[in-house]
């Protein structure tokens, strides 16, 4: 009888939580939520040293009503050198749309991430299937691969 009502009790506290998650002790608009399930981050490399760190959000999930005739990412960086050219790969290949936006600008309130010395970037490629692998590189050196899946 003893066990059996430590088990009940045990089983009440655990359950008690299991519908909540991270996002409930902040307050977070769905867009927010969806945006910090997108975002992933890497550092700038070339073997063992490091240029920067590199941040992306696949806009395509954040915000589906505006963002669905392409691929769109919006990426911030910060890289110690900034005399070289930073590029943008989707899946092997390159693209010439870029848009430089300012440090305040209409993605600002996705990450809460705004600092004068990172650069930031709306990208755009061509759609592409359904498994996407993007990579910043400046220079010698490259991020990680990002990946992102999309919905079936």
């Amino acid at each position: 009888m003893k066990t059996s009502a430590i088990f009940l009790i045990l089983l009440a506290l655990s359950t008690g939580c299991a519908q909540k998650n991270a996002f409930d002790q902040f307050k977070l608009s769905q867009t927010q939520e969806l945006s910090e399930d997108s975002i992933q981050s890497s550092k700038l490399k070339r073997g063992e040293d490091v240029d920067g760190v590199v941040t992306v959000v696949y806009l395509n999930k954040v915000l589906p009503e505006k963002y669905s005739d392409a691929e769109y990412f919006y990426v911030y960086l910060y890289k110690r050198n900034k005399k070289s050219e930073v590029t943008f790969w989707l899946n092997s290949k390159t693209t010439q749309e870029i848009e430089k936006l300012p440090v305040k600008n209409r993605f600002t309130d996705l990450t809460s991430f705004q600092a004068p010395w990172s650069s930031y970037y709306l990208v755009r490629f061509p759609k592409e299937g359904d498994v996407l692998k993007f990579v910043v590189k400046e220079g010698e050196f490259e991020s990680d691969t990002f990946k992102y899946e999309k919905d079936q």
